[in-house]
This record gives C-alpha cells, sequence and structure tokens, in this order.
C-alpha cells in the first residue's frame, strides 16, 4: 500500500459554528457547517444561490473564512461560478481534510 502525503496528514474534526454565527440562506433555513453547506448547494436553486454569491461578494466565502476559519476551502470557493462546482468543491474538501462519519 502507497501512502500518498494526503494520507500523513490528520484529518481535523468538523466544525460546528456557533449559533450566532450560523449562516442563514435566502430561503431562511441556517447552515451550522461544511456538511449542511454541501447539502445546501444540492438543494437550493440558482436564484438563492445567486443571492450569494455575485460580482462583488461571495458569502459562502466570507463565512468560511471568519467563522470556520477555512483559508484553503474558501480560496478554492472563491474561484467557481456556479452551485453545482460549489457542491464538487466542498464535497472533496470535506473528503480530503476532515473526519467525517456518515458523510
Amino acid at each position: 500500500m502507497i501512502l500518498t502525503l494526503l494520507d500523513l496528514v490528520r484529518k481535523k474534526p468538523l466544525k460546528n459554528a456557533p449559533g450566532e454565527h450560523v449562516f442563514w440562506l435566502h430561503d431562511g433555513h441556517s447552515i451550522s457547517n461544511l456538511r449542511e453547506l454541501r447539502d445546501a448547494f444540492k438543494l437550493m436553486t440558482n436564484r438563492q444561490f445567486s443571492h450569494h454569491v455575485t460580482a462583488e461578494r461571495n458569502d459562502f466565502v466570507n463565512w468560511i473564512t471568519d467563522i470556520l476559519e477555512d483559508s484553503v476551502l474558501a480560496d478554492d470557493l472563491a474561484l467557481v461560478q456556479t452551485q453545482r462546482e460549489a457542491y464538487e468543491v466542498v464535497s472533496k474538501h470535506l473528503a480530503d481534510w476532515y473526519e467525517l462519519s456518515h458523510a
């Protein structure tokens, strides 16, 4: 079995945002962690996504940077333009960097 560098890096536990810092989607649903964000990207409408991601700002990137303190994911997510791409980036990041049970 060949170990990759990623195999040697210890995965970190999934961080939940404190209650006062959950992410509120335009439709009123809240998100506490990256797993919930990934799932929300799969279910939200284009209009909901576009409300939070514009040419001037990306609310998801800001929340991930400021609250979840994951600059690697924030940098990757800043480059995407569609919610499908966002879903794929968050899914891969979760699998690569976080300890997940039942992800």
